[in-house]
Order: C-alpha cells, then sequence, then structure tokens
C-alpha cells in the first residue's frame, strides 16, 4: 500500500506539470501550490500508513488525508498568483498545520495508551 501511495505521488505530480505545460492559463504559482499539496498529502498518508497504530486509525487517517489533500488542491488552483493579500495560502497552511497536529496527536495516544 505504501508504494502505491508513492507511486500515485509521483504519477500526480507529473501530471501536474504536463497540465501545466499544456493550458496557457495555467500559472506557474498556482502549479507550485498544488505541486506542495500533492507532496505534503502523500507525505502525510505515507507516514500514516508507516506508523504502528490501531487499525482504526490506519483506515481513517489516509481518508481524511485524502480529502483534505482535495480540499487543498482546490485551493491552491483557484489562489492568487501571488503571495501578497492571498487569504487562500493561509488557508492552505491551516490545513497543513491541522494534518500534521492530528497525525502527532495520534502518535502522543499511541505512546500513552500502549502498556
Amino acid at each position: 500500500m505504501k508504494k502505491l501511495i508513492i507511486a500515485f505521488g509521483i504519477f500526480s505530480i507529473i501530471l501536474n506539470t504536463v497540465a501545466l505545460l499544456i493550458f496557457n492559463d495555467y500559472d506557474i504559482f498556482n502549479n507550485i501550490l498544488v505541486t506542495s499539496s500533492l507532496l505534503s498529502t502523500c507525505i502525510l498518508i505515507y507516514f500514516s500508513l508507516s506508523k504502528n497504530i490501531a487499525d482504526a486509525y490506519r483506515i481513517s487517517l489516509p481518508f481524511i488525508y485524502s480529502f483534505l489533500g482535495m480540499v487543498k488542491i482546490v485551493l491552491s488552483i483557484f489562489s492568487k498568483s501571488t503571495i501578497k493579500e492571498n487569504c487562500l495560502i493561509i488557508w492552505l497552511l491551516g490545513i497543513v498545520f491541522i494534518e500534521i497536529i492530528i497525525l502527532l496527536i495520534i502518535d502522543y495516544m499511541k505512546k500513552h495508551t500502549s502498556h
């Protein structure tokens, strides 16, 4: 499963790069945001599958991260082409922060509840 996540991530990033080359209206800034969203989502899914956690977390976390990854991609596509006064970038960073916090909380719970 972990190899499939890596392959899907690489394929998605290549597809995103090809889309940049094909579509004239697709800005490079938005491409970078989408690529970073894909990369962060794949990394978090990979880490959630790599950890020795309860089965319920191993099943639900990839779904949660996939959904939030799609939200990040949509926000990245519709984002302005500049960093200045770009509220969607703050939302993107907030989602990444929430994803990392979820992973850290589950890791903390694993360490303190296992005997």
